[in-house]
């Protein structure tokens, strides 16, 4: 059992943290063996995916946008019943014994260095959409606009805009978990090969573990155990 505290209290079979390609492949596994899951991002859905204009080496499916495979991912896991929380900042945790605790607040709030944020509030020429997520890119040979989401209303707003650029940075997000995970001195979290950490019953994938090789399909395959072996742990 894994617990969120927010305002309400719930409860989950298992909880993801992040929406990047293991996240939602972990969350994809666990929801079609019915477990209640929960998917928690504070960044982008898709994680690195959506910086990759064009993904040509993923088995079985022809030349297509890391974004597409995104909102695909997203959707089956959505289907499957996987919830998924967005906006949102995790400011603690209790992963000791048998039920895990994670505590998050919700709201419209920036994710990067202060001295990062204020130089760019300084800037005439940037204005903010907090609470949003990109949900369409449109236009023919050239990009014409974008489609936004607002995430507490679910409406849609088109932007206008020549260009778009999508970057969530390259270190692994792990600091807040480096005093509780075994991490290596990148902060990249130590696992077995069956994603397993140093605490019984929690696992890790992806991008923020050690690993040699970092592409879609690795992340995929990370998920897949985690979930799995996540699922062997709740049976037993």
């Amino acid at each position: 059992m894994l617990q969120i505290l927010n305002d309400m209290d719930e409860v989950f079979d298992v909880i993801i943290l992040g929406a990047g390609a293991a996240g939602l492949t972990a969350g994809i596994y666990s929801s079609r063996a019915r477990l209640s899951t929960l998917i928690l991002n504070e960044g982008t859905i898709g994680g690195q995916m959506i910086m990759t204009d064009e993904i040509a080496n993923y088995p079985g499916v022809e030349t297509t946008k890391g974004f597409t495979v995104a909102n695909i991912m997203k959707k089956q896991a959505k289907n499957f019943g996987c919830q998924i929380k967005s906006n949102i900042r995790i400011i603690g945790y209790n992963l000791t014994g048998n039920v895990k605790t994670v505590h998050l607040t919700d709201g419209s709030s920036f994710q990067a260095f202060e001295h990062a944020i204020q130089e760019a509030k300084k800037n005439p020429k940037i204005s903010f959409i907090m609470g949003s997520e990109l949900r369409e890119i449109k236009g023919n040979e050239l990009i014409e606009a974008v489609m936004i989401e607002n995430l507490a209303t679910g409406k849609l707003s088109e932007m206008k805009t020549d260009g778009v650029f999508i970057f969530i940075g390259y270190l692994p997000n792990t600091e807040s978990l480096k005093d509780i995970v075994k991490t290596n001195d990148r902060n990249e979290i130590i696992t077995d090969a069956d994603m397993r950490t140093n605490i019984p019953g929690v696992f890790a994938a992806g991008d923020c573990i050690v690993k040699k090789y970092r592409q879609v399909t690795t992340a995929v395959a990370d998920g897949t155990i985690a979930a799995l072996s996540a699922m062997e742990y709740l049976r037993s």
